[in-house]
């Protein structure tokens, strides 16, 4: 291969991976306003009053507010629960969902991606976060 061809690949290539670049922090920055409106309007909103019914049945958990995330989780032991946060590892943002449960000295954990994109996130609806939480929160219920 002809060093000028060579070069001119490799310029290419690097010319790509900075437009890539530049174009995935785009989509995040994006994805991250939009995750911060939903949160502040409607997913913490929405979990607050879920969980004021829910200690109005009994089952007493907390909501918490991390930077960037909702959680809630139980009084009485509060690394069980379930959280709600932006991820922008991926190909594309999405909004990852952690489940935590500890029986004894074992702790699981599941996560799972529940809404991708930023378009979904900033369309997140208040029946949309209940739904989100109170169907992770089904372990939970188990007496």
């Amino acid at each position: 291969m002809e060093p000028s061809v060579l070069r001119k690949r490799v310029h290419d290539a690097i010319e790509s991976g900075r437009h890539a670049a530049a174009n995935r922090r785009a989509v995040n920055e994006a994805a991250s306003r939009s995750w911060q409106t939903a949160l502040e309007t409607v997913v913490v909103p929405a979990w607050r009053q879920t969980v004021q019914v829910l200690r109005a049945e009994g089952y007493l958990f907390q909501v918490s507010t991390p930077s960037g995330a909702v959680r809630v989780s139980l009084e009485k032991t509060p690394q069980d629960g379930v959280e709600l946060t932006l991820d922008t590892t991926g190909p594309e943002p999405s909004l990852l969902q952690r489940v935590t449960r500890s029986r004894g000295r074992d702790t699981t954990s599941d996560e799972r991606i529940v809404v991708s994109g930023t378009e979904a996130i900033g369309a997140l609806a208040d029946e949309q976060a209940c739904g989100l939480l109170l169907s992770a929160m089904a372990p939970f219920f188990e007496r």
